[in-house]
């Protein structure tokens, strides 16, 4: 059989790259949800992130390692506690 095992090791820091990118826009997109209701500044850092993101995916090649999530995900985190404890 050529099918690959669901569990074939090469698949897993592939599964932890989804798993950090899908925990980064799951906290991104409720920083989105409340737009209006954020600080010019919060506004401003938000930006910040997506022109970053976006600069890094347009630079990012498929044989190369993907951008850094996590970190993201801490930056709009950061914003995310700082906006709410206002």
């Amino acid at each position: 059989m050529n099918a690959r095992s669901f569990t074939d090791r090469k698949n897993v820091p592939h599964r932890a790259n989804c798993a950090m990118r899908r925990d980064f826009y799951h906290r991104y997109d409720l920083l989105l949800a409340s737009w209006y209701l954020l600080s010019s500044q919060a506004q401003q850092q938000i930006n910040s992130i997506r022109q970053d993101l976006h600069e890094d995916l347009g630079r990012w090649r498929p044989q190369q390692p993907e951008p850094n999530w996590s970190a993201y995900a801490a930056r709009v985190e950061t914003i995310r506690a700082t906006a709410v404890a206002r």
